[in-house]
């Protein structure tokens, strides 16, 4: 199966983490099939894995742990910066959200889904 983003790589199985976020509430998913291009890495879940997802997060189901996470609101995070190396990645960030704005991937409803590959 070739892959729709770039067109010139093929869809490969893989396993992948990805984290579900709704409102203040987020879970990190880890060891989830899916196709990933082996060129450009994007990546395509399969109908019943993105209902398994969402079906496991709404309920409220026991997660296997809990971990701490740290949150970084870059909006925020250039009133606070204290040292030019936090100004600079914050700068960064911003210059190239905006060269590279891509509209948010929407699965199950408003949920937005962020894909990081392992």
């Amino acid at each position: 199966m070739n892959c729709v983003v770039c067109t010139a790589g093929e869809m490969v199985e893989a396993k992948v983490s990805t984290c579900l976020h709704r409102d203040s509430r987020v879970a990190l998913f880890t060891s989830v099939p899916t196709y990933k291009c082996d060129q450009c890495g994007a990546l395509e879940f399969r109908d019943e894995i993105t209902e398994c997802l969402t079906t496991l997060f709404e309920n409220g189901a026991r997660p296997t742990s809990y971990i701490t996470a740290r949150h970084f609101d870059l909006d925020r995070l250039s009133d606070q910066a204290t040292d030019d190396v936090t100004s600079t990645a914050v700068s960064t960030f911003r210059q190239s959200a905006r060269i590279h704005a891509e509209p948010a991937l929407d699965v199950a409803g408003s949920m937005p889904l962020l894909l990081t590959g392992t």
